[in-house]
């Protein structure tokens, strides 16, 4: 009896195996269509997002952005229609987009202050009907909630008059932001069991960034910034560089891959830089350190993808 030579059998399998290990490396992310709905602790983060993923060279991006100033989500449903100065070009209005477009991913947030039963009641409320909105036009829809965070002044004598209902509201910034953490989580928690469906939302963890980025400049393992007013605008906006790590937060939570290693060079949608050049709020933003760069990527990369969380 002969016996078959098994070489040219083991040799189909390694060419199948390289041959598709090949096209998986050529192969491009999905397009991801995005609509962000928001104010302004959103604001840049979309276009700075967008920067990214084209940059990272696999990841086509456009995005839709509802900005509303100060808005909660009950007026981003109820007063759709708020005159807002956003470039036509890139802005929109849930009602006619959601419907007209087909978008893969939504981004919602809620304004701040929050906390207390009757605001995080109403966050699960006007988060459910985006959430079931969106489904209704694109049952595959990714929808995610942006975690933000509170004034710099929490806790203090200056903090912000509207602050009153969240039992929270003595804690220290720092302090506040893990101690909200839990709210969060609980808002999509209730969400996603009132509105199963093929993708439950998800938590973009921007003040857990901005948490573990604090922590490490109180640690001096980011030299070029010696405390979190230098990512910060004011007591509650964050400056570019913020937005920067925020974004970053973004990308990677979208995307699903680690910002780590991206260029620190990002550029607008009109493909101006927003390092070294004035910008929209009146100041100039030099480079980051590429040491910097690196190190809040590794940073972001920790907490979006920490086992916890995942």
């Amino acid at each position: 009896m002969t016996i078959p030579n098994p070489a040219p059998l083991l040799l189909r399998s390694i060419l199948a195996i390289l041959g598709s290990l090949f096209f998986a490396a050529l192969a491009v992310a999905e397009p991801i269509r995005a609509f962000f709905i928001g104010h302004s602790l959103m604001s840049d983060i979309p276009s700075m997002t967008r920067g990214l993923a084209m940059a990272d060279g696999e990841t086509e991006f456009s995005f839709r952005h509802q900005d509303i100033p100060g808005a909660p989500l009950r007026w981003q449903w109820q007063e759709k229609e708020r005159e807002s100065t956003f470039e036509p070009r890139f802005g929109g209005r849930y009602h006619l987009h959601l419907p007209q477009e087909t978008y893969t991913h939504l981004i919602v947030t809620d304004s701040v202050p929050r906390g207390g039963e009757q605001l995080e009641a109403e966050t699960v409320d006007y988060l459910g009907r985006f959430l079931a909105f969106a489904r209704e036009h694109n049952p595959e829809v990714r929808v995610y909630y942006y975690e933000t965070w509170h004034h710099l002044t929490s806790g203090t004598p200056d903090n912000s008059e509207y602050d009153t209902a969240s039992p929270r509201r003595h804690l220290r910034w720092r302090q506040r932001l893990d101690a909200d953490r839990a709210m969060w989580e609980d808002i999509v928690r209730r969400v996603n069991e009132a509105h199963p469906g093929a993708h439950p939302v998800r938590i973009i963890p921007g003040g857990q960034v901005l948490a573990a980025v604090h922590d490490a400049i109180e640690a001096g393992d980011i030299p070029e910034w010696s405390s979190i007013n230098n990512i910060f605008g004011d007591e509650i906006h964050t400056n570019h560089y913020g937005k920067f790590i925020v974004a970053l937060c973004h990308y990677a939570v979208l995307t699903g891959r680690s910002p780590v290693g991206l260029s620190g060079e990002i550029r607008d949608v009109w493909g101006n830089s927003y390092w070294d050049r004035r910008t929209w709020d009146g100041n100039t933003y030099p480079a980051l350190r590429p040491e910097t760069v690196r190190a809040v990527q590794k940073i972001v990369a920790r907490v979006v993808f920490s086992a916890d969380r995942n």
